[in-house]
């Protein structure tokens, strides 16, 4: 329980299931939902979420038939609730920490993780981590940058590795673990497949393939396409690179990617150095950091992952460099 105190007469007692309960709801905009994530059933999510209404003496939801949403009691309370949330988590974790174990959950966004690729492998590096720490729950979300950096802005996420933002936004810290430009690609049969180097301008009456507005390389694709001027037509738009990639295959359109992933799938697609050359971006991890301090954001397990990015990507660029 949590005593909060309003006063010297009064105090109120919160149970640290209902604020997960509470959490639970405010995320997921709905009852139904939300009883799945807890493991619970809705009537007694319904009954907890009341109960804690009631004790605060003010509603934290406004209900209706399809959804849920927070009344500006309920939006001061969530960003105070997760705190807590995530507190509790960290005192658990110091005291597994005591014998030298690593307990918790790794919270990590990563976005287009092929992109890392061959500087950092993020399945490998997670099965290794697991192997190392098998108390650690695993908790990973695939999604853009700024989804990313919103999950890390409340604490719903320790780590984001993704393509980095130019600027790094305020209360963030980042380490760059590959770079990359971007390159044409079209299938082997192109009538351009064999050219060493292409001028975007000729590419005006071509189809193209690309990622969905919400990923940041699609938005570094539009910037060098207005920066030099080429209109695309967009007949296909996905939501990974792999299957950008198989549809340039089989010819369905080309399309302008990152260089250093395309090479991976050399054997199936053509890749031409584009005139004039993109300005190089980015991939990293990004961490919260506290604004006060300016020390980041993260709990054992998080800094013990971190620390296993950093050395698999310190390794990686020294061989780079040696070879």
């Amino acid at each position: 329980m949590i005593a909060i105190y309003y006063g010297e007469d009064r105090e109120t007692a919160v149970d640290l299931r209902q604020l997960d309960h509470f959490v639970a709801v405010a995320e997921e905009h709905n009852f139904t939902r939300a009883a799945r994530r807890v493991h619970i059933v809705q009537s007694a999510l319904s009954t907890s979420i009341r109960g804690l209404e009631k004790e605060l003496g003010t509603p934290l939801f406004r209900r209706n038939a399809r959804n849920v949403t927070l009344t500006h009691a309920g939006e001061i309370m969530l960003d105070r609730a997760r705190r807590v949330l995530k507190d509790v988590r960290d005192v658990r974790e110091a005291v597994a920490g005591v014998d030298g174990r690593i307990a918790g959950t790794l919270s990590l966004c990563t976005g287009l993780i092929q992109c890392l690729n061959p500087y950092l492998d993020v399945i490998d590096l997670l099965a290794r981590f697991h192997d190392k720490h098998p108390g650690v729950h695993i908790r990973l979300r695939q999604m853009p940058t700024e989804p990313s950096l919103d999950e890390l802005r409340s604490d719903q996420a320790e780590i984001a590795l993704v393509a980095l933002p130019q600027p790094l936004p305020a209360g963030f810290n980042a380490s760059c673990v590959a770079r990359d430009k971007l390159a044409f690609i079209c299938r082997r049969e192109h009538a351009c497949a064999n050219l060493g180097k292409i001028e975007v301008v000729d590419l005006s009456s071509e189809t193209f393939i690309d990622l969905t507005r919400p990923w940041l390389i699609r938005r570094r694709v539009d910037d060098y396409c207005r920066h030099a001027k080429l209109e695309r037509r967009i007949s296909c738009e996905v939501n990974e690179l792999a299957t950008l990639f198989d549809l340039v295959r089989v010819g369905l359109g080309v399309a302008i990617a990152p260089l250093r992933l395309a090479r991976q799938y050399e054997g199936d697609i053509a890749i031409i150095e584009l005139s004039p050359a993109s300005l190089p971006f980015d991939y990293g991890a990004i961490v919260a950091v506290d604004r006060t301090t300016g020390t980041a954001r993260l709990n054992a397990p998080a800094r013990a992952f971190l620390a296993m990015i950093e050395q698999s990507a310190g390794d990686t660029s020294n061989k780079e460099g040696n070879r």
